[in-house]
């Protein structure tokens, strides 16, 4: 019997060392793989994740509220080299009617929780095919210089789309002017998917020739009478209600012939978008007739100095004749072409401020001219217009993030990799849009 009892009491003692050590050993092999294996790092959706166990211990979780100064001290030593000021991310958090606090990954050492690396979430919907589709914006990804080479924003990336994932959101979209950057994301399953613009660059006669256009000129080459051309100031346009419904209005219904704009709401025109139009250079103005608001116009000056000015057209839209719920015997109408060209030439006359130096240089989304002819839009104003070239911008990126939200939304095809799927998506006319004033 007193064997007995003694295998018994040596056999339990080595299961209780088996089980104790048992979380230990998980761990270690758990640390190997992610040590070997960095850019296959994943972590629970809502997760507070070790990442690694040579140096500091490092945590990946979202963000707490007494956290956020530190946070905006972080992000703003991450990006210094840019030059980005630290009232940039205050404004992004401020301005933003979606902002969520959980959007905000940051990898913290510990014990000491300093935020090393770090990225934002963004809520968005955007207009594909017709259909609201929930996306969440990647941004402000940076990682402090003492701490870059290690992985971990990679790490955080994934635990950032791990919970955009839990929280139901269907593609993840993000954009780098860096090509190198653009290939880092390319690698880690992000597709890009272009963005198109006309650059028109104009001779000193056609320079001269835009200049010396008012808006009142303007407005007489729409033909009516009662047309007219407003230049309002961009940091009160949506202060006045009237206006702010009417560039609502045109934007629903411009956005929904395009591919991938982001659809807003009041709150975020009256928010994210007048904050933006608050920097300097911008120019806003509105096509009217009879007091009706044909088209609107937002564009900045960039640079504000120097000898080769580019107008940049951050978005266009004006309403055809056949979408304004017009009858036939309805008081004669400019069409759609005629406004488009009237508020591009405007832009170029009358930039902010009456600049000393014009714009050469016109920069316009190639997706919102449409069939547009600028060369016979402005020949009766005896402007030589050179054929446009094409800027692409392949920074602009997007992820499936939740396969099976698509699919119920918008269904593969069959044998469809996630690019073709996301192109057909995407583009319409193998085109995409990308409004720069929802950049974040």
């Amino acid at each position: 019997c007193f064997s007995v009892l003694f295998v018994v009491v040596v056999e339990l003692c080595v299961v209780v060392v088996i089980c104790h050590r048992l979380p230990v050993l998980v761990t270690a092999a758990t640390h190997s793989t992610r040590s070997t294996h960095l850019d296959s790092f994943s972590t629970r959706s809502r997760s507070d994740s070790v990442m690694s166990d040579t140096g500091p211990d490092l945590l990946v979780r979202s963000l707490r509220e007494p956290e956020l100064p530190a946070w905006y001290d972080a992000v703003a030593k991450a990006f210094a080299e840019k030059g980005t000021p630290q009232s940039h991310f205050v404004d992004h958090v401020e301005r933003d009617p979606e902002f969520m606090l959980e959007g905000i990954r940051v990898c913290t050492t510990r014990p000491e929780e300093e935020i090393v690396s770090t990225l934002r979430v963004f809520h968005r919907s955007v207009i594909a095919n017709k259909r609201e589709i929930k996306t969440a914006g990647i941004g402000e990804v940076g990682t402090l210089p003492t701490h870059r080479g290690a992985g971990l924003a990679t790490r955080v990336l994934e635990d950032g789309v791990a919970w955009a994932k839990s929280q139901g959101f269907v593609l993840g979209s993000l954009h780098s002017s860096r090509p190198p950057v653009v290939a880092y994301y390319a690698r880690r399953g992000w597709i890009s998917v272009p963005l198109q613009a006309s650059a028109f660059a104009f001779d000193k006669p056609a320079v001269a020739a835009l200049s010396s256009l008012s808006l009142a000129s303007l407005a007489a080459g729409l033909g009516q009478q009662d047309c007219e051309l407003v230049a309002i100031a961009p940091e009160t346009l949506t202060h006045q209600d009237a206006v702010l419904q009417d560039l609502k209005r045109l934007h629903a219904s411009g956005i929904g012939l395009l591919q991938g704009c982001t659809v807003r709401s009041s709150a975020y025109w009256q928010r994210w978008v007048q904050g933006a139009l608050s920097d300097t250079g911008y120019v806003a103005i509105v096509a009217r007739q009879s007091g009706h608001t044909l088209g609107y116009l937002l564009a900045r000056r960039w640079p504000l100095h120097g000898t080769e000015v580019t107008m940049q057209v951050k978005e266009v839209f004006v309403q055809a004749m056949e979408e304004r719920g017009e009858t036939t015997t309805s008081k004669p109408q400019p069409q759609r072409n005629q406004v488009m060209a009237a508020l591009l030439a405007a832009a170029m006359a009358h930039g902010p401020d009456t600049p000393t130096q014009p714009c050469s240089r016109l920069l316009v989304p190639t997706p919102l001219l449409r069939d547009l002819n600028l060369a016979d839009a402005w020949a009766g104003h005896g402007i030589d217009v050179p054929p446009p070239t094409l800027d692409v911008d392949r920074g602009q990126m997007y992820r499936i993030i939740n396969p099976d939200h698509l699919q119920e939304i918008f269904p593969r095809e069959d044998a469809q990799d996630d690019k073709a799927w996301l192109e057909r998506l995407l583009l319409a006319n193998g085109t995409h849009t990308f409004l720069k004033l929802d950049a974040f």
